[in-house]
């Protein structure tokens, strides 16, 4: 692992375009590492790119502490400084995480017995859930302004041809059982190979929402690995017909059968 952060903040250091939020630091992963590579049956939830409101603090300007609190200033590529930015990405979920946005994410997770903390903060509960979760990004781990959707076609390019290497070290490194993941059609196309055709199940709300259940030959391992894919409309798992009763009874379903197919 310290091989790909240290190539990640090579690159962030090095030549970005100017949408790239400097100054910060570079997020390859959210979540607990040690819980998440300790877990049975290992969840990561997936989405573009950093926001740039992880940095962007109550006085507008972008800070690190205002998240993430112990990382270096300055990553100097020692070990020292290594543990610190591992640190303070592991503990993201007990600091001051982005609830408004992650939570859509939670009440998927946890029809998984995954969790991204055993009690999620503010929207807590009594159950301990037996699996944590990560979150990383298939685009690349550095926050934009303006977000990614808004981007030009040049500056997606460039930034996914910069970082998408090490995107694809980092998840496989995780080497994932289940990838939740909620974002375009064009998007899971390219990365997996997916479509609502070939999904295993594929439960539609009538009014626009979906979640489905694919499983391919995880490109990392060749093993069976789960994909729950659902709407997005600026937040994950949310949109048109993605009410939360259709969420639960589609998620329900789609955990039988992971159940099932021993991948849960």
């Amino acid at each position: 692992m310290k091989s790909i952060v240290d190539s990640c903040f090579h690159t962030y250091y090095g030549s970005n375009p100017g949408c790239v939020i400097r100054n910060v630091i570079p997020i390859l992963f959210f979540g607990n590492l040690e819980a998440y590579l300790g877990s049975g049956k290992r969840v990561v939830s997936v989405a573009l790119n950093p926001s740039l409101a992880e940095f962007l603090n109550t006085s507008g300007s972008y800070s690190i502490g205002f998240r993430f609190c112990s990382a270096p200033v300055s990553y100097s590529y020692s070990q020292s400084d290594y543990l610190a930015y591992i640190h303070a990405l592991s503990n993201y979920f007990d600091y001051n995480p982005y609830l408004n946005w992650f939570w859509h994410n939670e009440k998927v997770l946890r029809h998984f017995n995954t969790s991204y903390r055993g009690i999620f903060c503010k929207y807590r509960t009594n159950k301990k859930f037996e699996n944590t979760a990560l979150h990383i990004d298939l685009k690349a781990p550095v926050a934009t302004d303006p977000v990614w959707g808004k981007l030009s076609t040049a500056d997606k390019t460039l930034v996914n041809t910069l970082y998408g290497s090490l995107v694809n070290d980092i998840l496989k490194y995780l080497d994932p059982d289940i990838i939740v993941i909620s974002t375009s059609a064009q998007n899971v196309g390219q990365y997996f190979g997916i479509n609502h055709k070939n999904a295993l199940i594929h439960k539609t709300s009538g009014a626009g929402g979906y979640v489905d259940l694919h499983v391919i030959k995880s490109p990392v391992s060749n093993k069976d690995m789960g994909i729950v894919w659902g709407l997005n409309r600026q937040k994950p798992f949310s949109g048109a017909g993605m009410t939360a009763s259709f969420i639960d009874g589609s998620c329900r379903v789609i955990a039988d059968k992971l159940r099932l197919l021993g991948l849960l």
